[in-house]
């Protein structure tokens, strides 16, 4: 049996942590490595964390990293820095897996390469991803419509029902990019899928989650950091588009959904600066206007479609509006 490292970045999860780590021992899969790496949490995470170790140590194999805090990404890094499995898996600290998740993860990996990524199906009660029906292995040939599968749903940048080869983590020195603060995984799995082989689909799902308050999605992200985040997903996506060249229309498929992307963080970029009176909202509005075609308007989410139509309007009644409907987002 391979052995799978399994990642958890953890900080102030002293309401979630024990039933997380109870679901990872209760794995049918025994040969896992368990890294908990604790970035400077305040509360009682800690103690729950060694009091476990002490219940469950003959159970599972379990590391307990503690470091000062430095955000997810840092997290993430350090874990993989003390990785020793074939393959990783990554679990938050909130959420909670069935007993076959990680049986369900790598059992497809004995009929193919380690150079293919493994997706199980992902249910988001919160609606923040879409079902995906296809099952089976999707190589050079389909690789084009296994990639827009995953994009189309809002799958691709998600860790949780995924696993990676740390050989080619290694090889090729993909880490997670600590100066920004969302969108993580997106750029992670970005990069990593330059160098596998195909994609396969399973219709297991084993992952549950759970929402926090405190998760990313309820973070007010300013103007800067949507801007850095937007450089790095330019070049990240540039990357990707030379990688991917010679394997069909993938290319397309890449710049449509680079454009869906750019386009969204530039209306939140316009947001923030309309909230908070800054000038320069025109020149984003610029940017925004016709940058998008029928096909991907229609790609965006029904909240995104609704804000992309009214910053068609003339800059007065787009401002005027934008305000009224966002003036509480950064109070």
């Amino acid at each position: 049996m391979d052995k799978v490292s399994i990642i958890i970045p953890v900080y102030n999860a002293e309401m979630y942590i024990v039933n997380c780590l109870n679901s990872i021992v209760d794995q049918r899969y025994k040969n896992i490595e368990l890294i908990i790496v604790n970035d400077g949490s305040a509360d009682r995470t800690s103690y729950l964390i060694e009091r476990f170790i002490e219940n469950k140590s003959d159970e599972i194999n379990i590391k307990l990293i503690e470091k000062e805090n430095g955000g997810v990404s840092s997290a993430r890094n350090k874990g993989l820095s003390s990785a020793t499995g074939k393959y990783i898996i990554f679990i938050d600290s909130d959420d909670t897996v069935s007993p076959e998740h990680v049986m369900s993860l790598i059992s497809p990996l004995k009929d193919l390469s380690p150079n293919d990524l493994v997706c199980n199906s992902l249910i988001d009660e919160h609606q923040r991803v879409k079902n995906i029906n296809l099952e089976g292995c999707y190589h050079l040939e389909c690789f084009e419509k296994a990639y827009d599968v995953l994009e189309c749903s809002n799958q691709l940048g998600y860790l949780h029902n995924k696993i990676f080869s740390r050989d080619i983590i290694i090889a090729n020195n993909i880490t997670f990019n600590e100066k920004i603060s969302m969108a993580e995984d997106l750029l992670f799995v970005l990069e990593y899928i330059k160098f596998i082989d195909g994609f396969f689909f399973s219709k297991v799902s084993s992952y549950q989650y759970t929402k926090n308050e405190g998760s990313l999605s309820e973070k007010k992200l300013t103007d800067s950091q949507i801007m850095t985040y937007l450089e790095i997903l330019k070049s990240t996506y540039t990357k990707l588009l030379i990688s991917m060249e010679g394997r069909g229309n993938i290319t397309n498929n890449i710049n449509f959904y680079y454009g869906l992307k750019k386009t969204t963080c530039l209306m939140s970029i316009y947001v923030y600066r309309a909230v908070k009176g800054m000038d320069n909202t025109k020149v984003i509005k610029k940017k925004i206007n016709n940058s998008l075609t029928f096909k991907q308007l229609l790609a965006l989410k029904k909240i995104n479609a609704i804000k992309y139509l009214i910053l068609t309007l003339p800059q007065f009644f787009a401002l005027t509006l934008i305000k009224k409907l966002y003036i509480n987002k950064y109070r």
